[in-house]
Formats: C-alpha cells, structure tokens, sequence
C-alpha cells in the first residue's frame, strides 16, 4: 500500500524528483507520498500527512481523491482482480504557506501545471493515477 499527493499552489501542482538514496525508479517523477507499512498503527490520512510533512516540510489539508488497484505491471485493475498486487490512496491538497524542504529521497522539485507534468518521465503508478484522476485534478486546481 501506498499514498500519494497531489499538492497544489494555487494552479500548479509539485513533483519531485527521486534521488540516487532510492533503490528504484531513480530520475523518475512522482508525487510526495510513500510506502504504508503493514504494521503502521496510523490511518491513512494520518500516514500521508507524516509523508509530506518528512518529504516537504507542508503541513496542507488534504482531501482523499481515490484508491487505485495495480497489478505487478502497473497496470490499473479492478480491485476484485486476482491480479491486485498493490494499493494506492490518492489525495489532493493545497499548500498555501510555508517554505518547502525536500528529504533525501528527493534531489529536485517543479511546481507544473497539468500539462507540464503530464510531460514528464513519472513513475509508472504515478502515471495511471493522474491519467485515471485528471479530470477531478483539473476541477480542483482551477478552484483556486
């Protein structure tokens, strides 16, 4: 399982650039979030927002967006399938102070909007959840 967060500033939304201190997917794109682990005793709510206050330094009202289901191709499936092999929890948010700090497992950041982050080389599941998710993104971001 894992959670991962759309952060806006106003229109634009941050992506973060895996460092060398990951094991994979190193210079790929990716949303703040991460693993939840088995025996975490917080929510999921409560897990995302320990990711972005150790990933970001933020500390933003978050808003769940979806749960997606992918199998070991990362692949969006079904969550009945017999394929499911991971979990992610998607959220939305807004940062409206504060100064960001990225954690080792970053070394870069951008604040894009839609179209420029759908242009760069992202994660796989990071991929299918904001194709899968664009439409309500784009509602939120222009709400700004």
């Amino acid at each position: 399982m894992s959670n991962r967060a759309f952060l806006f500033r106003r229109d634009t939304v941050l992506a973060v650039r895996r460092s060398p201190f990951n094991s994979n997917w190193v210079g790929k794109w990716e949303l703040p979030g991460g693993k939840i682990e088995p025996d975490s005793a917080l929510m999921p709510g409560a897990e995302i927002l320990r990711e972005l206050d150790e990933e970001t330094g933020f500390d933003p009202l978050m808003q769940f967006l979806a749960i997606l289901f992918f199998n070991d191709s990362n692949q969006s499936v079904d969550f009945l399938s017999p394929k499911t092999t991971h979990m992610s929890y998607f959220w939305q948010g807004r940062v409206t102070e504060g100064r960001l700090k990225l954690s080792e497992e970053h070394d870069e950041f951008k604040w894009c909007s839609l179209d420029q982050f759908n242009q760069l080389d992202l994660t796989p599941r990071v991929r299918v959840g904001f194709t899968e998710l664009r439409d309500q993104l784009e509602a939120f971001a222009q709400a700004a």
